[in-house]
C-alpha cells in the first residue's frame, strides 16, 4: 500500500451570504428646508439626527439630491446646479460640508415647481451616476453631476402634476423605476419607455406632499408642508402606495421644509483564496464586508452557509473583526445547519468587518460550490435590502496524482500496472507523484508496503527524480520502502519519481 504526507495547510476561496441584522436598523434622509438649511432626520423617530447649516445659502435651493460620495446637489429657480462636496474626513458637522458651489446651468429646466431632483446611481447614462430632474410635465432629464449637461431625455406617455418631487429606485442592472408624488398622489413612471401609471391617492396627509426619497426597506417617504415654522409631517409608503407609518410634530426650527434626499449606504463583499483542496487540508472561509459609503452603517450581519461536504473546525473556531475604521463584528452562531453568523455593529465609513471559518472537505473527491449574495439595507444598485449574486465560485476537491507501474527485470517485461513472475525474478517498481494541488508541498513522504511474497533487494531504492531544491531519502524497514522529501518544496504540478526492487520469492 503506498500513502503520503503532508503538513500543509492550504488557503481555500470561499462564497458567503451577507444579510441584514435581525434587529430593525433606522433609516436616515436628507432635509432641505427654505432657508437652504440641510439636516439629516432619522425616518423611524422623525428625529433630526444632525444638522449641516445653510450650505445653500444665497441661492433660491428648492431640490435636493445626493449621490454615492456623499455630494449634495439642488436646483434653483433659475436652473442652475449647485454642489456642496462631502468631506469624510470631516471630525465636526460644521466642516462635513463645503458651501454650495455653482456647477452650471441645466438646459431647459424652468424655475420649480417642475425642477424636481434626485439621484440615478446606476451607470445607464453617467459614469458615477446621473441626477434626475424634470424640465416640465411630461419631459424627464438625467443630468451629468459634473458639468450639468442633459445627458438623456425621457418624454412621458401622460403628463404629471407641477409640484412634488421624483425618485430613481434601479430595479436591476439596466433597469430602473421612477416615482413622482404630487399634491397628494403617487405616479409609477417606466424609465425605457416613458409609460406612466397612476396616480394612486395617497392616504393620511391633508396638505401638499413636497420632497420625497427611498428608504433602505425599499419604501417612499415624503414630507407633508403645514406651513412656515410648524412642525411638519413625515410620511411613508410602499411603491404601490399602501400607507406604512407617519411621524408628527418634526421641527426644524422657523425653516418650512422644501425636499428630501435619500442617503445612500454602500457596501462591498469581496472572496479570495483558492479553487483546490484535498483530503485533510485545513481551508481557510473568509469574506469582507466593506463600508464604502460614508456615514456609520448601524447594524448589519455576515452569514457563512458552509457547503455540507465541508467539515466545520472544532479546535479553530469561527472569528471575525473589524480593520480599516471603527465597529464590532462578532460572532452570534456557528455550527448548527452549516452556518456561521456574525453581527456587525457601527462599521465606520471604510472600514472592514471580516468573518472567517476554518473547515476540511468530508471527500476526497467532489465540488464545493457557493455563490456570494449580499443583502444589505440600503445598496446603490438594489434599493431596499434587495439580495445581490454574485459569480460562483467552485472549489474542486483533488487528491495528488500518484501512479505506481511494476517492470520484471529479469524477463525484460513491463513497465505496467501488472506483469508477469516466477519465483527468483526481480521486478522494479516506479512511484511517480505529481503535485496537484493549487499550492506547493513540503515535509512529505511516499511510502510502498512489499508484498508477503517478496523480498526487497538491498539498496534498490532511489530517488529518480527530484525538483531541486526538494531533497529526498530513501529507506527500507520492517517490510515499508519509504522516499522522505524535504529541504524545500515541490511546485503545482511538480512531479517527483521513485523507484525500488524487490525478489519473487
Amino acid at each position: 500500500m503506498m500513502y503520503w504526507r503532508r503538513s500543509i495547510v492550504a488557503l481555500f476561496s470561499a462564497c458567503f451570504v451577507l444579510a441584514p441584522a435581525a434587529a430593525v436598523r433606522a433609516a436616515t434622509v436628507m432635509t432641505l428646508s427654505d432657508s437652504a438649511g440641510v439636516y439629516l432626520m432619522d425616518t423611524s423617530t422623525g428625529a433630526v439626527v444632525q444638522s449641516y447649516g445653510t450650505l445653500f445659502s444665497g441661492t433660491s435651493a428648492q431640490n435636493l439630491a445626493q449621490d454615492l460620495s456623499g455630494n449634495l446637489y439642488v436646483t434653483d429657480a433659475t436652473g442652475a446646479l449647485v454642489k456642496s462636496t462631502f468631506n469624510p474626513n470631516a471630525p465636526t458637522s460644521a466642516t462635513a460640508y463645503s458651501a454650495g458651489a455653482a456647477v452650471g446651468t441645466i438646459a431647459g429646466l424652468p424655475a420649480s415647481p417642475n425642477a424636481r431632483l434626485s439621484f440615478d446611481p446606476t451607470t445607464l447614462y453617467c459614469a458615477s451616476g446621473c441626477l434626475v430632474t424634470m424640465s416640465n410635465a411630461t419631459t424627464v432629464l438625467w443630468v451629468n453631476p459634473a458639468t450639468a449637461a442633459v445627458v438623456k431625455t425621457l418624454t412621458l406617455g401622460t403628463a404629471i402634476g407641477t409640484n412634488g418631487d421624483i425618485v430613481v429606485v434601479p430595479t436591476a442592472v439596466n433597469n430602473e423605476t421612477l416615482y413622482v408624488i404630487a399634491t397628494q398622489s403617487l405616479y409609477t413612471i417606466n424609465a425605457t419607455t416613458g409609460t406612466v401609471t397612476g396616480p394612486v391617492t395617497l392616504s393620511g396627509p391633508t396638505g401638499a406632499l413636497t420632497g420625497s426619497a427611498v428608504l433602505p426597506n425599499g419604501h417612499l417617504v415624503s414630507c407633508e408642508q403645514i406651513g412656515s415654522g410648524s412642525p411638519w409631517t413625515l410620511w411613508e409608503w410602499t411603491t404601490a402606495g399602501a400607507l406604512v407609518a407617519s411621524h408628527t410634530g418634526i421641527t426644524t426650527g422657523s425653516d418650512v421644509v422644501n425636499d428630501l434626499a435619500s442617503v445612500p449606504a454602500t457596501f462591498t463583499v469581496a472572496k479570495a483564496g483558492t479553487a483546490l483542496a484535498g483530503p485533510g487540508d485545513s481551508m481557510v472561509y473568509s469574506v469582507a464586508m466593506k463600508n464604502t459609503g460614508f456615514f456609520t452603517y448601524p447594524s448589519g450581519s455576515i452569514a457563512d452557509p458552509v457547503p455540507a461536504n465541508v467539515v466545520i473546525s472544532g479546535t479553530t473556531l469561527p472569528s471575525s473583526a473589524v480593520t480599516g475604521g471603527a465597529g464590532t463584528c462578532t460572532i452570534t452562531s456557528a455550527g448548527g445547519a452549516q452556518t456561521v453568523v456574525a453581527t456587525v455593529t457601527n462599521l465606520s465609513a471604510g472600514a472592514t468587518a471580516t468573518l472567517t471559518v476554518i473547515g476540511t472537505p468530508n471527500a476526497a473527491v467532489g465540488t464545493a460550490v457557493n455563490t456570494a449574495r449580499a443583502s444589505v439595507p440600503f445598496d446603490p444598485t438594489q434599493y431596499g435590502g434587495e439580495t445581490l449574486t454574485s459569480n460562483s465560485i467552485t472549489t474542486t476537491f483533488t487528491a495528488a496524482a500518484l501512479a505506481k507501474q511494476v517492470a520484471n527485470v529479469t524477463q525484460s517485461l513491463g513497465p505496467g500496472t501488472s506483469v508477469n513472475a516466477k519465483p527468483g525474478d526481480v521486478l522494479e517498481y516506479t512511484l511517480t507523484f505529481t503535485n496537484r494541488r493549487a499550492f506547493a508541498i513540503q515535509s512529505f513522504a511516499l511510502s510502498d508496503t512489499i508484498a508477503a511474497n517478496g523480498t526487497y533487494v538491498a539498496a534498490s531504492a532511489a530517488c529518480v527524480t527530484t525538483p531541486g531544491p526538494l531533497t529526498c531519502a530513501p529507506a527500507q524497514a520492517g517490510g515499508v520502502v519509504t522516499f522522505t522529501y524535504g529541504g524545500g518544496a515541490l511546485a503545482v504540478n511538480g512531479t517527483i519519481v521513485a523507484k525500488f526492487r524487490v525478489t519473487v520469492n
